[in-house]
């Protein structure tokens, strides 16, 4: 996602844009390099402070940490954003409906807002129970990349689709 996202400023520049799942907070660090500013959420705090740490030792000033927890109705929609992303936060079902309900209460406060989602597909039951979450809170899903034009030395890229999600 990372390339990706580096190979498409544009997309990203003059932006603000909030990270659902960050973990160490690679690709919100990525995408402050374009971005105006960029929020890294995750619900757990240990996380949130590696990616706090992270955040200052790359001296990303127009990146910051917030607390969301899918699970909690109306989570994160108080944070402001243009465009919403999400990396390898596709894996557990019992998470799928939260995220999905998450993605639309965040879209579903403007229009023109936009999130991307990468995944990599390690069971195909779970991935279809996540497109079919998104479709039943009314979203519209397209698959921006495959990733067969991106090389990867560390994880085999196969597997891997971008997708981009909007409200219907």
């Amino acid at each position: 996602f990372c390339q990706w996202a580096s190979s498409k400023p544009h997309i990203f520049n003059k932006k603000s844009v909030v990270e659902l799942g960050c973990g160490v907070g690679l690709l919100g660090l990525t995408l402050a390099r374009f971005a105006t500013r960029v929020t890294l959420t995750d619900h757990h705090s240990s996380v949130l402070d590696v990616a706090q740490h992270n955040i200052g030792v790359n001296g990303a000033s127009n990146a910051h940490v917030a607390a969301v927890d899918w699970r909690q109705a109306g989570e994160g929609t108080e944070l402001e954003c243009d465009i919403l992303v999400a990396a390898d936060v596709v894996f557990d079902p019992s998470i799928l409906s939260p995220l999905a309900k998450t993605i639309k209460s965040i879209l579903s406060i403007s229009p023109a807002r936009v999130c991307y989602i990468c995944s990599t597909v390690r069971n195909r039951d779970t991935y279809a129970s996540f497109l079919e979450a998104l479709g039943d809170n009314n979203l519209s899903v397209e698959e921006v990349s495959t990733f067969t034009d991106i090389r990867s030395v560390y994880i085999p890229l196969k597997d891997t689709e971008l997708l981009e999600i909007r409200c219907k």
